[in-house]
């Protein structure tokens, strides 16, 4: 890994992660992505899958614990 794949959750810092002319704001873009992960969820159910594992570790940079480099 280099020192650029320790950084590139920072592409979800407050305002970077969308183009603006498409989120007005981070609320817009994560709702947006939150719907996207629940229909994929939901289409999962309806075929029989019962067991997701969601291995997006650029979530795990998204609590709610303020970032010293923001």
């Amino acid at each position: 890994m280099t020192a650029k794949d320790h950084q590139y959750h920072f592409r979800y810092r407050a305002g970077r992660a969308y183009p603006k002319e498409v989120y007005a704001n981070d609320e817009e873009y994560f709702t947006d992505v939150a719907k996207a992960y629940q229909e994929e969820l939901k289409i999962l159910h309806s075929q029989g899958i019962r067991n997701v594992q969601i291995d997006d570790p650029n979530l795990a940079c998204t609590c709610a614990f303020p970032s010293p480099r923001q």
